[in-house]
């Protein structure tokens, strides 16, 4: 005979993560399920784990968890970290572009492009130049560094690393909503609790 959670509507084992069904649940399964996470009459201590903060743990990993899995999916598509969509999500901006150009074995030449940025692919730049007018189209292959006066729009998926410093670009890129949503709820929490925490002491 099996055993479910007296909750569970349905009358088979719910699915597993990785797929199929999951095992049906022991009765010494199921008491361990409600068991407190520390040993029965054991002294409670500062590191001894609790209910509430630790449902806040979890709570915490799983929210982390659904952005990261958001991430995992969109990268794909958009791979923010690839310098061309870096350049893309400042589009408009003021740059200086250094490349060198191997003329030969031994010699090569350096030159500095300044202009504002209007597109980039995967092998070039394309910037005008805000006084005559005219547009440089850049291999990336001849690519050194570039330079950006201000600050910078930034979105790399492998770390969630997230800099937005003009929201119009989240139009263009509404992927980029959920964890710009995400990390903003997440500073403002933070100075909240500061504020918090300086009325405290203040008192």
């Amino acid at each position: 005979m099996s055993y479910f959670p007296p909750f569970y509507p349905y009358p088979f084992p719910p699915p597993s993560p990785c797929g199929g069904l999951r095992a049906p649940m022991t009765p010494e399964d199921y008491s361990k399920s409600f068991e407190p996470p520390f040993p029965s009459g054991s002294t409670i201590g500062p590191n001894t784990p609790v209910g509430p903060s630790s449902m806040d743990n979890m709570a915490a990993i799983t929210e982390d968890m659904a952005v990261d899995n958001f991430i995992n999916r969109t990268a794909g598509r958009n791979s923010g970290g690839h310098i061309d969509n870096i350049l893309r999500y400042n589009r408009g901006r003021m740059a200086r572009v250094r490349m060198t150009f191997n003329s030969g074995a031994t010699s090569s030449e350096t030159k500095v492009f300044t202009g504002i940025i209007e597109t980039a692919a995967r092998d070039h730049i394309v910037l005008s130049d805000p006084k005559t007018g005219g547009r440089f189209l850049l291999l990336m292959i001849y690519l050194d560094y570039i330079e950006f006066p201000e600050e910078i729009n930034y979105y790399y998926p492998g770390t969630n690393i997230l800099n937005i410093v003009d929201e119009k670009v989240l139009e263009e890129y509404p992927e980029l909503m959920p964890l710009y949503q995400y990390q903003k709820a997440k500073r403002d929490k933070f100075i909240h609790h500061l504020e918090a925490i300086t009325l405290k002491s203040e008192k």
